[in-house]
């Protein structure tokens, strides 16, 4: 009886080990680049974040995060993402965005942050692409952004850019697009319910960042809109668009692997956010050595 109970004990140590380096791996954020193949799910496990449910959430948007739901503790709706562009091109940048997913009864708010140290300009942009039905989503489309190649489906994509002449606290609509097997939709097809709040300048370290809020409905009764509901999971990805050396063309832009957002009222389960994979492989490499131990151990003692 004593050594089962010894053996339950140790097999919730080893669980308990393996959770936690798994949470100090994933904190160690490094920013990767393409190349692959564009299945980014071969080369990073999917994280998975919860949109922090708060009925009486309300903003304004005005790209500050004053708003109190944005900083609650304890939830896992905040994340540091890494962007890159292609690191064998000339245009090579490297951007951590800060992203934080609150949502109401009927609302998703999203606060993203990141340094830019060029001077304003409309190449500057940010967007996100979210799955819809796409079989086997990625980030990189090497034929165009065309989802044929990779089983069909369709991409929702929002695009929030700077404008020039804009202050600080202006809100304006967001961009509302898509995409699907053939490439792109047409731009007139449907109709932005994306709204956005940017401001830009020196407060974190001494650098110029961008802080944009996006709000838009959950529910938009539009064919190509994702359309969030709860107890469901959303993959997508982000990007950056940079004037990285001010000449106005845009440069190559730098984007993300894959990520999913789950609704729910209530949070996912204790594994949210860990890569299950990665933490069984620590399990077993653990109980390895604790079998090899334990035999090395009682040859040694009947020795």
């Amino acid at each position: 009886m004593a050594f089962y109970k010894k053996s339950l004990i140790l097999f919730f140590l080893l669980i308990l080990i393996s959770l936690i380096i798994q949470a100090v791996s994933t904190s160690i954020i490094m920013g990767s680049s393409w190349p692959g193949e564009g299945d980014c799910q071969y080369y990073h496990n999917t994280i998975h974040l919860d949109a922090y449910y708060d009925p009486n959430a309300i903003i304004t948007l005005d790209g500050r995060d004053n708003e109190d739901f944005w900083h609650v503790p304890g939830k896992n709706n905040s994340i540091l993402i890494p962007v890159a562009s292609d690191f064998y091109s000339d245009d090579f940048f490297l951007r951590y965005v800060n992203m934080s997913f609150v949502h109401s009864d009927t609302h998703l708010f999203i606060l993203a942050s990141w340094e830019d140290s060029t001077p304003l300009s409309n190449w500057d942009q940010f967007s996100m692409c979210w799955n819809i039905n796409m079989l086997n989503y990625t980030a990189a489309f090497y034929q165009g952004m065309r989802t044929g190649p990779y089983g069909g489906g369709d991409v929702d994509t929002w695009q929030w850019g700077y404008r020039i002449g804009k202050e600080n606290g202006s809100s304006y609509n967001g961009y509302d697009t898509y995409f699907g097997d053939d490439g792109w939709y047409p731009h007139n097809s449907e109709i932005s319910q994306i709204e956005t709040g940017m401001i830009y300048g020196t407060w974190f370290n001494d650098t110029n960042r961008y802080q944009i809020e996006i709000s838009r409905p959950l529910t938009t009764g539009e064919q190509y809109d994702v359309q969030f509901a709860e107890k469901t999971i959303y993959e997508f990805t982000i990007a950056i668009l940079d004037n990285e050396y001010g000449t106005g063309e845009g440069e190559d832009h730098a984007i993300s692997w894959i990520y999913a957002l789950y609704f729910s009222e209530f949070p996912t389960p204790l594994i949210s956010g860990y890569r299950l994979g990665f933490t069984l492989l620590i399990l077993i490499f653990l109980t390895g050595l604790i079998i090899i131990w334990k035999k090395k151990f009682i040859r040694i003692k009947n020795n």
